[in-house]
């Protein structure tokens, strides 16, 4: 009789064991690898940020598009309504995958209300010949779970999960780019930026060729437009949600402006407002609030694209309207002022200094002017305030009267001169031979208060002990120039 080795099972189970444990090993090591390959994009740096949020910390959780990013600006929102918000949003999204970030997101937050950009319900940028690297962008932000799983299932073919899972399998030619891999390595490396809120707005502003061209051009013809069979399963869903959850759901759509200026896009308003009321939700549809958000050429960025995004000049105007909107109609029974992290955090921001109520102005502000300065006759300095963001991070304000000539601005640059005490000897190396510190820079005005305008200027420096801080307005390579300004005696301490 052969008796049988006692051993051989646990053996064969130790292998079986040891051979998933090396298939796991070998996963994450490829997913973790994959992620210096990535052709990366703020999608996954919004995930990472949202990731890091203290637990039940958001009132407000804005979703959706590119639109949704640009546009709604999370620290005037928390400005002007005393909450904490943040943008959760990616490039050329679809409902689904807003539902499946949505579920993802009440894992860890409690939010009183969901603020959806509607553009996307029709997906349309989604389309394009970028839609996959889209989707792609989004999931490989997402943390794995069994909600990434369904996210995956729904929008991936069958063929492609592999591919998903394991990023290196669709980026692995990205090798070769030295720089792309570099540049990639040190956003790992680099610490993270204090007060980044998921926000990316657009710089540029719509000048008169585009804006003409816009005009000239045929206009979409939105008579027969539908929400998809697809989109009214997941607003079913979200509604759902919304009921077990117990939030509101707010469906907005960011103004764009060959919509404003086609008369056919009515149709579409009507359609998507008639849906979204049916679910018991609200729809804010800000293109067909042109005067009284103020909306003009410069609220756009200047490109002759289908899918025009609002310039930073406009998602200030259009922020400011949501933030009312809420407040009137959601948010009464809101905290106040009662969040020490939220007071923290936004004390720092110059929103809440152009934006908020005067009880945390003083917090971090260094120093305020606030009386009149005349650079010129017609442009005319009002407040200006100099405050700490973060360590050797100060940012400059400066605000104007509502009548400044707008064109006359644009010809100059402003500089802005730092002369220490004699006692402060943390000047830079290179600027020593001068005496001072410069910092030039382009004005962009943007929207502020009461039809008046600001402009602002980030700047890093080791002095402490300022002598004296001269700024005014000069043309490159001419000698015309604005009156100076001189302030004396300023501690950034």
């Amino acid at each position: 009789m052969v008796k049988m080795k006692k051993h051989n099972l646990s053996i064969s189970s130790f292998r079986l064991l040891g051979a998933l444990f090396f298939t796991l090993f070998l996963f994450l090591a490829l997913s973790g690898f994959g992620r210096i390959l990535y052709e990366n994009d703020d999608t996954q740096k919004r995930w990472n940020y949202f990731y890091d949020l203290p637990e039940n910390s958001l009132e407000i959780l804005i979703l959706g598009n590119s639109h949704a990013y640009s546009t709604y600006s999370p620290n005037i929102i928390d400005a002007i309504c005393e909450t904490n918000s943040y943008v959760l949003a990616s490039n050329s999204q679809k409902l689904e995958q807003t539902f499946f970030n949505l579920k993802e997101a009440l894992k860890s937050q409690k939010p009183k209300v969901i603020v959806i950009q509607s553009s996307v319900l029709s997906g349309d940028s989604w389309k394009t010949q970028n839609g996959d690297y889209r989707v792609y962008s989004n999931l490989d932000g997402m943390r794995f779970s069994k909600n990434y799983l369904n996210a995956l299932i729904e929008q991936r073919p069958l063929n492609d999960y592999l591919n998903t899972l394991v990023p290196i399998l669709r980026n692995h030619a990205n090798w070769k780019t030295t720089e792309l891999i570099s540049e990639n390595m040190a956003r790992m490396e680099n610490p993270k930026t204090k007060g980044y809120r998921g926000f990316s707005p657009r710089e540029s502003k719509m000048g008169d060729d585009v804006m003409n061209k816009f005009k000239q051009a045929d206009k979409t013809d939105y008579s027969d437009f539908e929400i998809s069979s697809t989109d009214l399963i997941y607003l079913e869903k979200i509604k759902k949600l919304s009921e077990e959850k117990k939030f509101k759901v707010l469906y907005v759509m960011s103004p764009k402006y060959p919509d404003i200026i086609n008369p056919s896009y009515q149709y579409k308003s009507k359609a998507l407002e008639n849906a979204l009321k049916g679910l018991g939700h609200e729809f804010v549809d800000f293109n067909l609030l042109k005067d009284e958000i103020g909306l003009e050429k410069q609220s756009f960025e200047n490109g002759f694209i289908a899918h025009q995004h609002t310039s930073y000049y406009g998602a200030i105007q259009v922020s400011k309207y949501l933030a009312s909107y809420l407040n009137k109609n959601h948010l009464k029974s809101t905290r106040k002022l009662s969040n020490a992290l939220w007071k923290k955090r936004i004390s720092s921001e110059k929103e809440y200094l152009l934006f908020g109520k005067d009880s945390l102005k003083k917090q971090h502000t260094k120093y305020s002017m606030n009386k009149e300065f005349a650079l010129f006759d017609s442009i005319i300095i009002e407040n200006l305030h100099i405050y700490k963001k973060e360590k050797e991070t100060y940012e400059l304000v400066i605000e104007f009267s509502e009548n400044i000539a707008f064109e006359k601005l644009k010809d100059f640059k402003f500089y802005v001169h730092l002369i220490p005490k004699e006692t402060d000897k943390n000047i830079r190396e290179e600027s020593r031979k001068y005496g001072f510190e410069n910092f030039d820079f382009t004005p962009i005005l943007l929207p502020s208060q009461d039809n008046k305008f600001f402009i602002q200027r980030i700047f890093k420096t080791k002095i402490t002990k300022i002598k004296e801080l001269n700024l005014g307005l000069f043309k490159t390579g001419k000698k015309e120039r604005s009156a100076k300004l001189t302030i004396e005696n300023i501690s950034l301490n």
